[in-house]
Parts: C-alpha cells; structure tokens; sequence
C-alpha cells in the first residue's frame, strides 16, 4: 500500500511471525537468478531433499564414514535383507541364497629397493619405509617457507587480506629471489584451515609459462602439530618426486619391459566424450622425453595405458577395426589392499599388442606397476601412470583461460570439476617432465630467524624428518610476511645434503 515496512514488521503483521534475532542473515530460496530471500525461522527444511549443489568436504567426510563397512557387515546386511525380502516365496522367481563365486588368482607381490640396496618384500599390499632412504634422494639447493597461520590460536574470523594470494606468493617469492640471488626450487605452504579459493590461485600458479615454475607443496597446521612420522614420510615421498627423485624401484627386471621400454597413461577430465584432442602430439611429448633422458636413446616398445573408455568407445582409442588387432584379452587386477577390507578391481582390456605380451607378463607387469606410486606405501588400485593421469586431468582444470559453467568429473572419480575449453596455459618450462601435481606456501618472522640462528649464530639443519619438521613447526606460529630461505651448504658424510638457515 505504498508503506515502507521492515522485514521483521512484514512477518509481524502478515503472519503473526515474531522475529526475534534481526541481524541474523536471510535465505535464499527459489532459482539463483532470482532474488527470493527468506528469514531463516519462516523456513523448514524437509528430510530427503537432494542437495542441487556440491556439498562441502565436511559432509562428503560425513557421508563417507556413515556408508563406509567392513565387507563382513555389509555381507551380514545383504543377507539379512535377502531373507526379510521375500524372495524365496516369490512363485516363478528363483535367486541363489548364497553369493557368486569368483576364480582368480594371487600374485607374487614384488620387491622394492631403496638406497644402500635395502630390500622390503610388502605384505598385504603396503610396505613401512622406517630406517628406509629413497631410493634416489633429490637435492633441493633453495626453499621457501610460505605461512597463513596466526600465532594467537584460536581464530574466531579470518578476513582477507588486501592483496590477493596470488601477489603475496609472488612478492615472497621476489623477496627470496632478491635477498639469496637464487630462486627457491620448492615452497612450503602450511594453512590453517583448507580454503578452496585460495587453494585454485595457488594450484595453476607454479605449472603454467605465465606462473613462477617453483614446486609447492601444502599441509595443514593440524596436521604439522601432530608431528607423526607417517605424515612426514607422506609428505616427503610427494615432494622428493616432485624435484626429480625417487622413492623406491622394483628389484626385479620386470616381464618384456625391463630394458628400453616408455610406460605412460591418459585420461581426460570431460565425461561425455572420452576422447583425447591432439593426442597424437600428446603421444610423441613423453617419447621426446624418453629420448632426453635416455643419453638419446628410443624405445624399444611403449606400454600405452587408457582409462574412461566404454566398450563401445574402443574403436575411437585403435582408430581401426578390431580385426587388426593382432591379440585381444581382458582381466580383471586387484592389485591393492582394502583399507577397510573392500578393494576394488580394474578392469583391463588388450586392445593392440605389437610388443608379445602374454597373459602372465602383463599381468605381472601390471600388478608390479602399482607397487611403484610414489604417494605412498601401499599398493595402489590401479596402474600409476593412468592415476598419475588422473591427477593431472583434475588439475588441469586449474589452467582453462576461460571457465564454463557446466560441471563434469575426470573419470574414476566422483568429485565434480568445472568443464574446461580448448584455451589452455602453456606449461612452465621448469615444470615440464616433473612429476608435479599439488601445492603449498610458507613464510617465517624475525622472531623464528632469531630462534633459528641463537642470537646471529646460523644453526645447520639436516634435511631429515624431525629436523624439518621441527623447523616447519616453528614456523607455522609465525604471523608476519617474511621469508627464510634455506641454501645449501655442505654434504655430509653419509651423501645427504645439509642446509643452512639463512
């Protein structure tokens, strides 16, 4: 009636609505585009709804323990649901009481070397790398520590900063580059609290031409105080194979493969079509590569792994007729251990075999493959340069110049990932051929620097596990942007690099 009345006088005297906590904010109800806003005490939310949006990591957490059983629970259930279902009177209708049996067979798991020729024979599919060295060690010369963390816990709000993430990386970055002459070659991130805006600023900074070419790698502040050794050892087998090490090989020459032979994988990040774009230059890049880092010599044979194809797509991955496929089988790999007692097979198909393989010797080389995935101990649930493709899929979504708003996922996984267009970055130079593909920030006080040189002394610190994390501890309660950068020093007696606080 042409009145001006506020929200709280609205509801008072159209539906007798008593708001009693004004400030608190509305919500927002009907399609996006429209401006519907609700009070929150007008509304109910009616059990069973499905959620129109991603949910967040908390509830994917949630969901995940609530629908996670052991196999002999869940085996319980479905027979239980089996005998209050009916079946059994159903008149026409015959189902087997007992579940379908399978023949398989088990393989020999193989053995993985580590420095000084140390042998670990894995049981159960996974392996401990205590009193372990990697393999081959990388020698990281300058590092940064790049920190958000507040030194007064707890923290009952966290307002951004003026400058973007983006520019205070890139000023610490400058700073170090400045101050030492060098830049870093890694960044430690360490957060409080998992932030994924930040987290998509930081991920296609290090890997793109346009970016600083710098590894990072990210950890959380909860996790540095726990201080646990097999968090530690994560951490570094991640990093060690980002700057060109690695963790551990396979001891024994593995079938048809041993000698010569480049093994890679693809995948793509769109769902509805899973065809790769250019895959022919796609292909010849890691055979260039091959040949560089060989003393200029070719391969022999290359084992091509794909994954996200239907059986009706096969013909688009051969690009020719079955028939000139010169052998054809299929198996099935469960080449991993359920964390909770459920693993999860592979399947595998044989589409073109010009290298001889038998049944036995891909098989073999397939299960001893994902005894080698440089994240962790265990064995993994498929070959590692199809996960390692995975991994790259979902974080090339990251380097798209222009975003879209349709949503797919890369295949294998369910977590959904904006579609990405043809328009992407280039790769930084630095970051061609390193096995890189997470991300991190670190930065540390005059406070720290005090405590880390006792008094203007410059202390020596190993590049082991306690003493870093030690280090890292310290500087994540720090709370001012500066950076200590951490360059080499001498070798010690045993061959691994030390490194002095500067």
């Amino acid at each position: 009636e042409g009145q001006r009345v506020s929200i709280a006088e609205y509801f008072q005297q159209a539906y007798n609505l008593c708001l009693r906590y004004h400030t608190l904010p509305c919500l927002h109800v009907g399609a996006p585009q429209k401006k519907n806003y609700l009070p929150l005490k007008a509304c109910d939310i009616i059990a069973g709804q499905k959620c129109p949006r991603q949910v967040t990591d908390k509830q994917v957490t949630n969901m995940t323990g609530f629908t996670c059983k052991r196999p002999d629970q869940r085996k319980r259930s479905i027979d239980q649901k089996f005998g209050e279902g009916g079946f059994k009177s159903d008149p026409g209708l015959n189902v087997e009481p007992s579940m379908v049996k399978t023949a398989g067979r088990q393989l020999p798991p193989p053995k993985i070397e580590y420095s000084g020729g140390i042998i670990e024979k894995p049981c159960d599919g996974s392996w401990n790398m205590r009193d372990k060295k990697f393999n081959t060690s990388a020698q990281p010369t300058s590092w940064t520590i790049f920190s958000t963390c507040d030194s007064s816990p707890p923290i009952l709000l966290n307002q951004r900063q003026d400058r973007s993430v983006q520019e205070m990386f890139q000023a610490a970055v400058h700073a170090a580059n400045q101050t030492f002459k060098t830049p870093p070659q890694l960044v430690w991130i360490i957060n409080p609290v998992f932030d994924a805006h930040a987290c998509s600023e930081l991920k296609m900074m290090p890997d793109t031409e346009a970016g600083v070419g710098i590894v990072l790698r990210c950890m959380l502040s909860k996790h540095i105080r726990k201080c646990s050794l097999q968090y530690i050892a994560n951490i570094l087998m991640k990093v060690n194979t980002k700057l060109g090490g690695r963790n551990g090989v396979i001891s024994d020459p593995l079938p048809c493969v041993s000698a010569r032979t480049n093994i890679f994988g693809a995948d793509v990040i769109r769902h509805r079509v899973e065809q790769i774009v250019d895959m022919k230059d796609m292909a010849i890049e890691p055979t260039k590569q091959f040949y560089r880092q060989t003393a200029r010599v070719k391969p022999d044979c290359i084992v091509f792994y794909r994954d996200g194809v239907s059986e009706g797509q096969f013909h688009m991955v051969v690009n020719y007729d079955v028939t000139a496929v010169r052998e054809a089988c299929q198996f099935y790999l469960m080449s991993h251990a359920g964390l909770q007692g459920t693993s999860r097979p592979t399947h595998y198909h044989l589409l073109v075999n010009e290298v001889g393989f038998t049944g036995d010797d891909l098989q073999t080389l397939t299960y001893n493959l994902c005894y080698t995935f440089a994240r962790c101990t265990w064995s993994v649930w498929m070959v590692p340069s199809v996960y390692y493709s995975h991994l790259v899929a979902f974080r090339a979504r990251f380097f798209q110049t222009d975003g879209c708003d349709t949503i797919s996922t890369v295949s294998g996984f369910d977590e959904a990932v904006p579609e990405t267009n043809t328009g992407m970055h280039d790769v930084h130079e630095n970051m061609k051929g390193a096995m890189t593909s997470c991300t991190v920030h670190v930065v540390v006080t005059d406070c720290f620097r005090q405590q880390a040189q006792f008094g203007g002394e410059s202390c020596e610190v190993a590049f082991d596990y306690e003493s870093l994390f030690n280090f890292l501890l310290s500087a994540m309660l720090t709370c001012h942007w500066q950076v200590i950068v951490c360059t080499e020093g001498h070798a010690s007696n045993g061959g691994s690099s030390n490194y002095m606080l500067s």
